[in-house]
């Protein structure tokens, strides 16, 4: 018999080979700390998971977190992009203009992490970008900034990958 249970501060996930064991796992867990069974996973940390129990199939995405980083910084109607990244000018260039940002350096790091979090959960395709942007979270520059907010385009059309 197996049986995994994954927790991060209020929050849990269990799984086991035997439902009277997770039955009974749960029951304990309840006693002691007054857990809430919210049912079938849906949703866990920011992941969204969907099956289908007769192909066998699982997949896991993460639309409504890059969902809320489109209306963060404001690009819900933008225009949708092939490629994280500009091949010619991966980061821009030190001659574009861009608008002032107000505490570049903790915005910037804000979205890279936000951009690294999705990476490590459910995006791969993005590994390459955020690992060149985070080269720069000690001192960004609006050009970099600018080119993290060019990763939100992409994923803008490519929400459900």
């Amino acid at each position: 018999m197996h049986c995994l249970l994954a927790m991060h501060v209020d929050d849990g996930l269990a799984s086991c080979t035997s439902m009277a064991f997770l039955t009974f796992i749960k029951g304990e867990i309840k006693k002691a700390f007054g857990i809430k069974d919210l049912g079938p996973l849906r949703i866990f940390l920011g992941v969204q998971f969907e099956w289908n129990l007769e192909t066998c199939e699982l997949w896991i995405h993460q639309e409504m977190f890059i969902d809320s980083l489109l209306l963060e910084y404001e690009l819900v109607n933008c225009n949708p992009i092939k490629t994280p990244l500009d091949c010619d000018h991966p980061l821009g260039l030190s001659t574009d203009l861009h608008t002032p940002i107000k505490d570049l350096v903790h915005s910037f790091q804000r979205l890279v992490g936000s951009l690294l979090f999705l990476q490590i959960c459910s995006r791969p395709d993005i590994s390459f970008t955020v690992l060149l942007l985070s080269q720069h979270c000690s001192a960004p520059e609006p050009r970099h900034f600018a080119a993290a907010k060019q990763v939100l385009r992409y994923l803008k059309g490519t929400r459900s990958y």
